[in-house]
């Protein structure tokens, strides 16, 4: 989370209003079979396996970065050049897929942006999210409403 730029305290969009959201994203991630150092990773961001903590804490640092496993400087260096750009690397490669961001949705997923236009172009992207068309099942692509919601890192 802190890789991202949040809205004031008070907005909506706020880093505290969404939390509660990134922490079950995170969850989902660990019921997909991740690798061991995403494991660690997400477990070290909320406290234990468990994930006991509410609060994502961007300060983890994985085992393997600090001492004495790691060389001087190595703990720095993960905090302020590793952990900014890393973590979306390891969703791509859990993903397989090499576009951001990967999508999912209701816990399923889809892939990247072209695979996402695909869904569309074929009238399957309203049928995942839940809508039902109102056009008689023209092949127009516009549809009543839609609700999308993007998480990465």
């Amino acid at each position: 989370m802190d890789t991202y730029l949040f809205a004031d305290a008070t907005a909506s969009v706020s880093r505290a209003q969404q939390e509660d959201q990134f922490k079950i994203f995170n969850q989902t991630v660990l019921r997909t079979d991740p690798t061991s150092a995403q494991r660690e990773l997400i477990e070290g961001w909320y406290g234990d396996p468990n994930l006991p903590a509410n609060a994502f804490n961007g300060g983890f640092v994985p085992e393997g970065w600090l001492p004495p496993n790691a060389p001087a400087n190595a703990t720095q260096l993960c905090i302020q050049a590793v952990a900014p750009s890393c973590r979306a690397c390891q969703m791509i490669k859990r993903c397989n897929k090499n576009t951001v961001p990967q999508i999912f949705i209701n816990n399923h997923h889809i892939g990247g942006y072209d695979d996402l236009v695909r869904l569309n172009d074929n009238n399957q992207l309203d049928m995942l999210l839940g809508l039902t068309r109102t056009n008689g099942g023209s092949n127009n692509n516009k549809s009543p409403r839609r609700k999308t919601i993007v998480i990465g890192d």
